[in-house]
């Protein structure tokens, strides 16, 4: 879910499948202040993983700052196919529904094949730059981002307890006792074997995503925490609040 931190004024908006789950369970851990799931479907909007612009104006009178994850494209692809074949029959009583609102996983369903290849090629064709896309819509474009802050699965726990510093949590977040967080759908997906992927596929699905690769999983990007962390920019937050961003750089740069 889409999560409100009442006392930092902040907002994680949950892409599925880059360890969300997990945030969700260390926020209630760790006590991090008055936590509220918002909740505002209806037909046309996801009641686990909204999007920003869906929020009402009402609700977003005191959003300051605003993080998400992503996760690896090719990574994302194994872990989306995973899920749906793990229990598919629920998987067809959410999204087989045509009157179920939109979903991030709906694309996903809709060409799903028990073969992880077939579906990947089927993706490739209908659906291709479908992570990039996804991805956009709860981030933002590439220096029109919608969030504050932007961390990778791939670092899930050091990530976190960055962005849990920034908002001023650091005395309630124990990173020592972090591991222990019980990774709730990683058990679930244990049952479908891993998917072992063809060259010349893989390298497909990589070209496809190229602009997500290249903005969050570069050699530039990957030693460089400003672009893949805070802001992106201290002045594109589309809450305006710069002077924060401001703050908070510095306070990564002294750290460093």
């Amino acid at each position: 879910m889409s999560r409100y931190l009442s006392e930092s004024k902040a907002l994680f908006l949950h892409i599925p499948r880059t360890g969300g789950s997990w945030i969700e369970r260390a926020f209630l851990r760790w006590g991090i202040g008055q936590v509220k799931r918002y909740d505002v479907a209806d037909r046309y909007r996801p009641r686990k993983h909204t999007l920003l612009g869906y929020y009402r104006n009402q609700s977003l009178i005191d959003v300051e700052f605003v993080f998400s994850f992503v996760r690896h494209p090719v990574s994302y692809y194994e872990s989306v196919w995973r899920w749906l074949t793990s229990a598919m029959d629920v998987r067809k009583k959410d999204f087989g529904n045509d009157k179920r609102p939109w979903s991030p996983n709906t694309e996903a369903y809709k060409w799903y094949r028990p073969k992880f290849t077939d579906w990947v090629e089927l993706m490739l064709e209908h659906q291709p730059g479908w992570v990039t896309r996804l991805f956009e819509l709860y981030i933002g474009p590439e220096k029109g981002e919608f969030c504050c802050y932007v961390g990778r699965m791939e670092s899930l726990l050091d990530d976190f307890c960055e962005v849990m510093s920034l908002l001023g949590y650091d005395k309630q977040v124990d990173k020592n006792k972090g591991e222990r967080i019980h990774y709730t759908n990683s058990v679930r997906c244990a049952v479908v074997p891993r998917v072992i992927w063809p060259e010349d596929l893989r390298q497909q699905v990589e070209r496809t995503e190229r602009l997500i690769i290249r903005r969050f999983y570069s050699e530039e990007t990957m030693t460089d925490r400003f672009y893949a962390g805070l802001a992106l920019s201290e002045n594109q937050c589309v809450w305006g609040c710069s002077k924060r961003m401001q703050a908070m750089n510095e306070k990564l740069r002294q750290r460093d």
